[in-house]
């Protein structure tokens, strides 16, 4: 198989590193994988540069290397064990504001990286197993963490519905139409720590088919509503969520 083949080539490059399989690859079935992403831990000196002299790189997009074949994309996150580990402690000790980059699309939630970890796939770890250990610290669902992001929510919830009641007030459409976007993001993600699951952005409802049913009659109404009953959607809001 072409994956084995390519991480067989990492290994060989750093015999210590640790390679975890994360993203949507870890749910399908391996013989429709088309698009592969990888957490790769290496204290090796200068791995991203050696990395790149491998066959089939394209081009780095933020801290990820894109490789590419006949058959598959292969996405590389390098990082060292401390690296990994320090961003890991941070979460879990609520640094968990969403991070916005340039080129993607929304937020990202600093969850997600504990969710990759969670549900990745090992496939080679380092000598003291520090990808194990990590899983262990993620595995269940840190009831701290739960907390901070409850709490986080509910807190930005109740400042968003209270500017999208301004708005509504303002007949202001662009501000409303970006709120109900805002609030849509803030009852999901919230939700998911609800249910102790890791929020990895909106593709993840593909997969936790349970936590799209508790919101669905939420989506409808957020998505739906026409302006002139907006005023009850953010009543609905608030004895829901708040």
């Amino acid at each position: 198989m072409e994956v084995d083949l390519f991480t067989k080539e990492i290994c060989n490059i750093d015999k210590d590193s640790g390679i975890l399989m994360v993203g949507s690859a870890v749910q399908k079935d391996s013989d429709m994988l088309k698009d592969l992403d990888l957490i790769l831990l290496s204290n090796k000196h200068h791995i991203k540069e050696i990395l790149k002299e491998m066959d089939g790189y394209k081009q780095q997009i933020d801290g990820s290397l894109r490789f590419t074949s006949e058959k598959i994309e292969i996405g590389i996150s390098p990082c060292t064990i401390l690296e990994l580990k320090n961003r890991v402690n941070n979460v879990l000790l609520g640094a968990i504001d969403p991070i916005y980059k340039s080129w993607a699309i929304g937020a990202e939630c600093p969850e997600g990286l504990l969710g990759d970890i969670a549900n990745g796939k090992i496939i080679s770890d380092t000598p003291e197993e520090d990808l194990k250990c990590l899983k262990e610290l993620v595995i269940p669902y840190p009831e701290s963490l739960r907390t901070y992001i409850i709490s986080y929510c509910k807190k930005d919830l109740s400042m968003r519905i209270t500017q999208l009641e301004q708005a509504i007030k303002r007949a202001d459409l662009n501000s409303i139409l970006i709120l109900k976007g805002q609030i849509l993001f803030l009852i999901i993600r919230l939700t998911y720590s609800q249910q102790r699951k890791y929020f990895q952005g909106s593709k993840s409802l593909v997969y936790n088919k349970d936590i799209e049913i508790l919101l669905q009659t939420s989506l409808d109404l957020i998505k739906n509503t026409k302006l002139d009953e907006l005023d009850k959607l953010c009543e609905y809001l608030k004895s829901k969520f708040i």
